[in-house]
């Protein structure tokens, strides 16, 4: 089936700053890695800039991806990574209300977690507890967090 192009384009996605730590398990022999890893601490952060008028409608969408980044983290990876989607919109003007803002805010907010979850699966590839998938993301919940913390 041939797939409708979407008013919204990925450019490019980036990684612009990424930590990792390795914090080894006191008793390995009892140490269940998948347990450990659904108790981790994952918080998301992001941000967007304004679509730019006079560059096609060109903007920037921030993510932030902590797991496991505490005071007291788990056994096993601490990971810290931030990324930039840069992202075009065509026909901004002509797009009703809920559509514009759907293709501003929740598109690329989905599309960012997405390359974060393949960023993180491809390193954590090397690392000694083998892969971590970032779990699926309620986009909703985290959106209306994120209003609740800017008010």
């Amino acid at each position: 089936m041939k797939i409708p192009k979407s008013d919204l384009e990925l450019i490019d996605f980036i990684i612009i700053n990424s930590n990792y730590t390795f914090q080894e398990p006191k008793d390995q022999e009892s140490f269940n890695v998948r347990k450990v890893f659904s108790d981790y601490d994952i918080n998301i952060d992001f941000g967007d800039t304004e679509p730019n008028e006079k560059e096609d409608n060109i903007f920037n969408f921030f993510i932030k991806v902590e797991i496991n980044n505490c005071e007291k983290p788990l056994p096993g990876y601490s990971i810290f990574c931030e990324g930039v989607g840069l992202f075009k919109i065509s026909n901004l003007k002509s797009l009703n209300e809920q559509i514009a803002n759907n293709l501003l805010k929740i598109s690329p907010l989905s599309i960012c977690i997405n390359n974060m979850r393949s960023y993180i699966m491809n390193i954590t590839t090397y690392y000694p507890f083998g892969k971590f998938v970032l779990p699926s993301v309620d986009i909703n919940n985290l959106i209306k967090a994120k209003i609740r913390q800017q008010e």
